[in-house]
């Protein structure tokens, strides 16, 4: 067989998704992959993380679970990677995805213009991007992106309230931004007939999780305060990639596409 026909066998992203639903990179790869993406500065990555500071709490819980902090956007982003933000709305979102609180209408405030500009934000959409597109044939992508805040309280903070779910999306990039004061916070993942398959703990900022939404279930441990008397909370990037119908993306060249392969990812 010709080597070009060979099957490839590396552990990119695409691979180990497509083999297994999951993958989860480490944040030096991750940090390098975002720069080829959308050069940035260090200052950059300051401000972006530091986005997470004052955000608004949205204190509705079906559960009566402490409230969290949380903004949201939504992008298209168009054959080619042409990223556009959309028009602000609340969210919907149904029981079948959300049994605790789908069902009804949420109003959660939007991602300030400044970090919606921020290379590292845009980086992780275009990085996501490019992702997602080496798994589907598709060309175009409606994105839900959300910066969530989970506090630890003394009962502990519940990053996914609803239990293990889906959120009724293609797929799912999940990146730890910083965590305070606070142990915890597993992944399970499980089959569609709720048996655990796997797990996976984010631990270091920038490490990250590409979760295939439509073949997996996820569900998040709760996090509990290390030490009394200190905040203790965990920020996280999430962005849920929707598929917009279109005609499918013209391959690359095998040259080019073994070029923007280059990345050294390194899975946990």
């Amino acid at each position: 067989m010709p080597a070009d026909d060979a099957v490839d066998v590396r552990p990119t992203p695409q691979n180990l998704v497509a083999a297994r639903g999951f993958a989860t990179l480490d944040s030096a790869g991750i940090l390098k992959a975002l720069c080829t993406i959308r050069p940035y500065t260090g200052r950059d990555v300051e401000t972006f993380c530091a986005s997470w500071e004052n955000m608004p709490l949205h204190t509705y819980m079906a559960d009566g679970g402490p409230p969290r902090r949380w903004r949201h956007a939504v992008y298209r982003v168009a054959p080619g990677g042409a990223i556009e933000r959309l028009n602000h709305r609340p969210r919907v979102r149904t029981i079948d995805h959300n049994p605790l609180n789908g069902g009804g209408v949420r109003h959660v405030e939007p991602i300030v213009d400044a970090t919606n500009a921020n290379p590292v934000m845009q980086g992780f959409l275009g990085l996501a991007d490019r992702i997602f597109c080496g798994l589907s044939p598709w060309t175009g992508w409606r994105v839900e992106a959300h910066q969530f805040r989970i506090t630890a309280s003394a009962n502990g903070g519940k990053p996914t309230p609803e239990g293990a779910h889906r959120d009724g999306v293609a797929y799912v990039l999940m990146a730890l931004i910083d965590q305070r004061n606070v142990r915890g916070g597993e992944t399970t993942i499980y089959d569609l007939s709720r048996n655990p398959v796997g797990s996976l703990n984010l631990k270091s900022p920038f490490e990250t999780a590409i979760i295939d939404d439509e073949r997996v279930y996820r569900g998040v441990d709760p996090i509990h305060a290390c030490g009394p008397g200190q905040a203790a909370y965990r920020d996280v990037l999430v962005l849920a990639f929707r598929r917009i119908p279109a005609e499918p993306r013209r391959p690359r060249s095998r040259k080019t596409s073994k070029n923007k392969d280059r990345i050294p990812w390194r899975t946990i």
